[in-house]
């Protein structure tokens, strides 16, 4: 027989057996969410050095037109949220690098509006680094933390508790355990989200909902029709806001 004809047969048979999928297998992929832990001084927003009107960009999600501008609530050294006009606070926690450089501002329109409660996912197109949204600064920092220690998949902190987890230990992406384990996993974080009062304003996407915002998970997407994004900081953008189709940046208070 050909030796090319021997590989043929041997990789019809690798095609008909079936996959095993172990604990193992899981165990080798998983990618180590090497960042530095978020404090609370982290996840805050500076303000600028003089003391000047202050402006933010606040940037409503799902939309890809950057958003409009206006002047926010401050108080001594730090910008805040203001929850009467559904402004709250999102940040991008870098992952790959290992210095956990985060990027934060003011989004429009999502987010959490109960007090302590903050949701952070490590599944985020298309950089998948860690984004976390949050009505205080405190519970994003927890939030984020958990997802070091869980290595990847949800964290919702509600009041300032951990209440419910998601792991994805395939680089932080998926899961190689039983469904029903995931299935069981996403219902309580659901059931949890809940009992959280989530702000809400439309934008030009039909899939775009109110409630739980699962969808942030494609609000960092770097490609059209996408056009200012919240990426995690570099040396060229050390903000993180950048106009992905450009590369024009810009700061988010000035």
């Amino acid at each position: 027989m050909r030796a090319d004809a021997v590989d043929d047969q041997r990789s019809q048979q690798e095609q008909d057996a079936p996959l095993e999928v172990t604990e193992a297998t899981g165990a080798s992929a998983a990618l180590d969410l090497d960042i530095v832990p978020a404090g609370f001084a982290d996840i805050k927003l500076p303000r600028t050095a003089d003391l000047g009107l202050r402006v933010e960009l606040l940037l409503e999600p799902v939309r890809h037109p950057a958003g409009g501008a206006g002047q926010g609530e401050h108080h001594r050294e730090h910008v805040q949220r203001d929850a009467d006009r559904n402004i709250t606070k999102f940040a991008i926690v870098d992952r790959f690098s290992g210095e956990g450089k985060i990027a934060r501002m003011f989004w429009l329109g999502t987010g959490p509006r109960t007090p302590g409660t903050a949701l952070a996912c490590s599944m985020g197109h298309d950089k998948h680094n860690i984004w976390v949204v949050g009505s205080g600064d405190d519970a994003m920092a927890k939030a984020v933390n958990a997802l070091r220690e869980s290595q990847g998949g949800w964290a919702l902190v509600r009041e300032d508790e951990l209440v419910a987890t998601v792991r994805y230990e395939i680089g932080g992406l998926m899961t190689c355990r039983p469904p029903a384990e995931l299935d069981a996993e996403m219902k309580h974080l659901y059931a949890e989200g809940e009992k959280a009062e989530w702000m809400y304003e439309p934008t030009f996407s039909p899939r775009w909902f109110p409630g739980f915002p699962e969808r942030l998970a494609f609000a960092t997407l770097t490609c059209a029709p996408w056009r200012w994004v919240l990426v995690a900081p570099t040396e060229t953008i050390p903000q993180g806001f950048v106009n992905v189709q450009t590369g024009q940046s810009h700061p988010v208070v000035w």
